[in-house]
């Protein structure tokens, strides 16, 4: 059994914290993971499991015999990509893609398009007529040669 906590830190330095239990996974409570991507405040999220920071910890009412894993993933607010806990060098905007853009082409008519398959239905109803006639002209013209 895991923990997974996501946090945000805002632009003002305040960390926004979502916990997900296995308790609150089934009952519907947590964002879901969708595609990779995690939706937070209205915004997308990318999960990387290579950053996650791993904690192990033991309860007292096992009596400390169990061990259970707390995964955390953090992000700044407003960038997609996670920030490792050990790096000193991340910025905000280092990546160049923040969550507003993605959250705007994600919406673009035109890059829907490009991504999901167009069927061209009339020249598929076409050709199935042309089969069904062919394959009933050439039952016809075998029922009149005969055995």
């Amino acid at each position: 059994m895991s923990m997974d906590v996501y946090i945000v830190e805002t632009q003002d330095g305040e960390w926004k914290e979502i916990v997900s239990t296995p308790f609150r996974r089934l009952m519907k409570r947590v964002p879901k993971i969708r595609e990779g991507m995690i939706y937070l405040y209205g915004r997308p999220y990318v999960l990387d499991p290579k950053r996650m920071r791993r904690e192990r910890y033991r309860k007292a009412r096992t009596l400390y015999l169990r061990e259970y894993e707390m995964r955390i993933q953090l992000w700044r607010e407003n960038e997609p990509d996670p920030v490792d806990f050990f790096d000193a060098h991340s910025t905000p905007g280092s990546i160049g893609v923040t969550g507003e853009t993605i959250k705007l082409y994600s919406k673009s008519e035109h890059l829907r398009r490009l991504v999901q398959p167009s069927t061209d239905w009339m020249i598929t109803i076409v050709i199935v007529i042309l089969a069904a006639v062919a394959s009933g002209a050439i039952g016809y013209t075998l029922g009149l040669r005969g055995p």
